[in-house]
């Protein structure tokens, strides 16, 4: 049978921007590229179009279509682009009327029914790798997909009547070692080209080690690979990279991994496969490789492994300095955090990048001026980029943005608009989206008037980006914007110091906020934001009476937090009771630590970095699969909570609250007691 697969092209509909679009994201479709491997395992040919590569119209690709003649057509797409791959789907089905096409991507996964549109026959929701080999063997034998297709998990299919049918989540791939080397070789490699600051302009491909992230970032997704953590053997991640190298010319790989160093051991062994296939001449010496991380899982040892395979760049996430804003995004660890995972990566060679986003519920003029000044004058940042808040569906944020949460207001309910960078779809607080593309244009002028960045932004976006930065400059100036131009490198220091308890207060202010609620109803257009159904609490967790409550480190499962109560990080230990099936287990706190008191007989055990034994077990799974790196300890196949290993020292004694790796398996009643 005969496959085609296409990814349209879309960075045209980012107008005078659309070259630094292709520039930044112009990378392999890899995702389009696993499930042409499927298809071809299963023994069907394939023809893959990268129309955005190869800058084809849809004319053009109808054209290369008609020649190949396939019985299947494929899309993928995500939610800045939905409308292009809806537009060329509905004339791709023109042209072929009898030929069942499919689309697949994070949009469809998540607003399902409501983004099946007339060019599409089939979504695939999910991970794909069950369902699509299962789709074709169906398809090959019979064209009539309503009299199977109800059999395959993940799909939402049409019926001969118009009606559509969910069958619900995709199997996810949970044995990643088993999904097949992306088909790269359908296609042309030469097209993908990335600058880096030390090697100049390279031959790029996009490789993946893992898959799913256990952080719960509210403008971020989870939905396409879920939360838990997968990861796969480092001897293949080297097997595909040095294929990549001898058989496309790979010179550079940018890892898609959402955090590349969570997992120290997995990491460590890649970074030791790649110079020990450097030193037996299986690989390039000058191959280079870059990604993304958090600055509370770097440290000496990890840095020093990613420089000496080879990493020239590492890109970290702040978001923004605000205790408020950060907070209210789940994302708190501590800028100085992040100031230590600069000097290391700066120590080490590695171009440094961050990423801000501004328009996040908390942001003000204050805040935002902050983020800047810490941006502007940080020069141990190489590149930093600033972008506008999306509430993309399947984010907390979406959610949000529909009820008018935390004075969030949705102005542009159209996906086609849906772009982050001189485009805002919402009002935040008193801050208009007019407002934010100002200040999004202040920062791109003022961070690269810092000579120690030209450089980089020239190997990086060439001459086009420095001549956009000069006219975003000229912008500024224009419109008297000198206050953020010339911003003061110690504006931002103030949130080092600043009073938890005015934090605490502002953080009110804001849940309180409720802006005007958007009419959520279903529409028949696909570009109007509707409301996805609540998530079904799955864990009754609940505090009673805790005789003290401060700040600091806490219990808490990996879907839901125990709201308001968290345990104080001072020297005074404090006592945890957890009830399950009438039974109480006791635990001590200690900081950084957790001791388990044996039922049985009284005694205690350390469950890390003590001894190993242990009365009975928890009813916790670690989705980190019991990594050995973390303060949590593997006990008969689950886990002893204990602190989540995404914390270091210092976040630890600052009593900071992440999310922990391990959740809970059944409902639990938890008891705080005063410090002992």
């Amino acid at each position: 049978m005969k496959v085609a697969l296409i990814f349209p092209t879309w960075t045209d509909t980012y107008g005078g921007y659309a070259i630094f679009a292709r520039k930044a994201a112009g990378w392999p479709p890899l995702h389009l590229c696993i499930v042409a491997a499927l298809a071809e395992k299963e023994g069907h040919e394939v023809l893959l179009i990268d129309a955005e590569a190869r800058r084809l119209s849809v004319e053009q690709t109808i054209e290369e279509l008609r020649e190949y003649q396939p019985d299947f057509i494929g899309f993928t797409a995500n939610t800045p682009f939905y409308h292009v791959a809806a537009d060329w789907g509905e004339k791709i089905k023109a042209a072929f009327p009898d030929i069942i096409s499919a689309i697949g991507g994070q949009h469809i996964t998540v607003l399902r029914e409501e983004a099946m549109l007339p060019g599409f026959d089939v979504g695939f929701i999910g991970e794909a790798e069950d369902a699509f080999p299962a789709f074709l063997r169906g398809l090959e034998k019979d064209k009539d997909i309503s009299t199977w297709a109800g059999k395959i998990n993940g799909l939402i299919y049409r019926q001969k009547d118009g009606t559509l049918t969910n069958t619900g989540q995709a199997n996810p791939a949970y044995v990643v070692d088993e999904m097949p080397v992306p088909a790269r070789h359908l296609l042309d490699n030469s097209l993908y080209t990335l600058g880096t600051e030390q090697r100049g302009v390279r031959r790029m491909t996009s490789i993946q080690t893992v898959r799913g992230c256990p952080f719960k970032c509210t403008f971020c997704s989870t939905k396409v690979f879920g939360k838990n953590f997968r990861r796969r053997s480092p001897h293949l991640v080297i097997e595909e990279i040095i294929e990549c190298a001898k058989e496309h010319g790979s010179e550079h790989f940018m890892f898609l991994d959402d955090t590349l160093t969570m997992h120290k051991k997995h990491i460590i062994d890649i970074c030791n496969e790649i110079i020990s296939a450097k030193n037996d001449g299986r690989l390039p010496r000058d191959t280079s490789f870059e990604g993304s991380t958090r600055a509370n899982v770097v440290d000496e040892d990890v840095v020093k492994s990613l420089a000496e395979a080879g990493f020239v760049r590492l890109s970290f996430g702040l978001e923004s300095v605000d205790s408020t804003v950060r907070k209210l995004m789940r994302k708190q660890v501590k800028i100085p955090t992040y100031v230590a995972a600069y000097e290391l990566t700066n120590k080490h060679g590695i171009e440094t990048v961050t990423s801000t986003m501004i328009g996040q519920p908390g942001d003000t003029h204050e805040s935002i001026k902050k983020t800047l000044s810490f941006l502007r004058w940080a020069k141990l940042i190489k590149r930093a980029n600033m972008s506008i808040a999306v509430p993309y569906p399947g984010t907390e944020m979406y959610e949000w943005a529909a009820q008018g949460k935390y004075g969030l207001e949705l102005v542009e309910p159209d996906f086609k608009k849906w772009r982050r960078y001189n485009v805002a779809t919402m009002k935040v607080g008193d801050l208009t989206p007019e407002e934010l593309v100002e200040y999004q244009n202040d920062a791109y002028a003022s961070i690269y008037m810092a000579p120690w960045r030209w450089k980089a932004l020239l190997k990086k976006d060439g001459w086009s980006g420095v001549w956009l930065t000069f006219k975003r400059l000229l912008r500024a100036i224009k419109k008297g914007r000198f206050e953020m131009l010339f911003v003061s490198p110690n504006y931002w220091k103030s949130e080092l110091d600043r009073d938890p308890e005015e934090v605490k207060q502002e953080l009110m202010r804001w849940r309180s906020m409720s802006a005007v609620t958007i009419d959520i109803e279903p529409k028949k257009s696909l570009f109007n934001i509707i409301s996805s159904s609540k998530v079904e609490k799955k864990w009754d967790i609940k505090v009673v009476e805790p005789k003290k409550i401060g700040s600091g480190t806490m219990f808490t499962s990996g879907e839901k937090d125990i709201d308001d109560s968290v345990l104080t990080a001072e020297k005074s230990p404090h006592k945890v009771n957890v009830k399950e099936n009438d039974i109480v287990r006791n635990f001590i706190t200690v900081l950084g630590k957790t001791v388990l008191e044996s039922n049985d007989d009284n005694s205690s055990m350390l469950v890390s970095g003590g001894s190993s034994r242990a009365a009975s077990d928890l009813p916790y799974s670690c989705r980190m699969g019991g990594c050995g790196e973390c303060r949590v300890k593997l006990v008969s196949g689950k886990v002893l909570l204990a602190a989540p290993h995404c914390l270091d020292k210092g976040e630890l004694a600052d009593g900071i609250i992440l999310t922990c790796r391990c959740v809970a398996q059944s409902d639990l009643e938890i008891e705080i007691r005063e410090g002992i």
